[in-house]
Formats: C-alpha cells, structure tokens, sequence
C-alpha cells in the first residue's frame, strides 16, 4: 500500500473501511450495523483491558468526565 498510495495509506484504509460499512449497512440494515459496530468496540475495549492498555475505555472517560475539573 505505501508504495501506491504514499503518504496517504491511512486515507486509503480510512475508505476502506467505509466502503465496506456501506455494503454492511445495505446488506443488513442501519440499526443491525449500528448493533455490530458497537459490539466490536466492546469486544476491542475488553481485549485491551486485558492487554494492560485500554485505550478506549480513556477516551470515553476523558469524554464523559466533568467538565469543571471535578
């Protein structure tokens, strides 16, 4: 990929994934996509729990967290 698309593999893997969102959403309908999706961060945020680096669950606490420093 880098030698096609240098500089640009992530805007490359970026569309992608979208394209193959967009064939999951026609196949199987938005809220079943939306279903999936949300179980596969979940699947991914237990693996990194487990790991020892849990990326995900930081960002959704620095997300949901007080915003005025409480």
């Amino acid at each position: 990929m880098s030698r096609t698309f240098p500089g640009h593999e992530n805007a490359f893997l970026g569309g992608v994934c979208g394209f193959l969102v967009a064939i999951v959403m026609a196949a199987i309908g938005f809220w079943r996509t939306l279903l999936l999706v949300i179980l596969v961060l979940i699947g991914v945020a237990i693996g990194q729990q487990a790991d020892g680096d849990p990326k995900i669950l930081r960002t959704l606490g620095k997300l949901f967290r007080d915003r005025d420093g409480r």
